[in-house]
């Protein structure tokens, strides 16, 4: 199960939108690989719950909890009395596959062994990675970075500010895992 989460987050940064390459299939925004995957992460963790009974209670107390399945509840009773009920339901349904596996099955598994989160997190730094090095050949190739710099990125990322955001955290989150602990070790700190 630790292989399918980390293999989601490693496919995440690499995933493909489906209605860039197919177009005929109009009204259907899926990311592949890692929606089905996460779509998978969903059932299995709901699967474990029905047949282990072994969800710990404790996140359920926290404020962020509190706040997604207010949020969660609220979407399904707006879907029910909306004006479009296939549309809103699918909607939720996308919320629900992104917030169970990353936040209520992924709690679930640091709180037992908080080193997955690190494996986590460099699973999908890696996947990352690939995307940066290809953008940066392609930068190299094209010359021009103030006009290619809101579309060099695609098909990875469909905006530059999200390509950006998400570089700036992560080079400061691998600076820190990387200075930390060398900092740590002076007695000065």
């Amino acid at each position: 199960m630790d292989i399918l989460l980390y293999l989601t987050a490693f496919s995440t940064p690499l995933s493909l939108d489906i209605k860039e390459y197919i177009p005929a299939i109009e009204g259907i925004g899926l990311s592949l690989p890692s929606e089905p995957l996460m779509i998978a992460l969903a059932f299995v963790f709901l699967a474990r719950i029905l047949y282990k009974n072994n969800y710990t209670l404790k996140i359920s107390k926290h404020p962020i909890t509190l706040a997604m399945v207010f949020y969660l509840i609220w979407m399904f009773i707006t879907s029910v009395t909306s004006s479009i009920p296939l549309v809103s339901f699918k909607f939720l349904a996308s919320k629900l596959w992104f917030i169970i596996p990353f936040y209520f099955f992924l709690s679930q598994l640091i709180e037992k062994k908080y080193q997955r989160s690190i494996t986590f997190f460099f699973a999908y730094a890696l996947g990352l990675s690939i995307v940066v090095v290809k953008t940066t050949f392609k930068h190299i190739q094209l010359g021009d970075v103030e006009k290619v710099s809101h579309w060099i990125m695609s098909p990875y990322y469909n905006d530059h500010t999200a390509y950006g955001a998400v570089l700036a955290f992560f080079v400061c989150v691998l600076g820190c895992m990387l200075f930390i602990p060398i900092l740590s070790k002076n007695k000065n700190c």
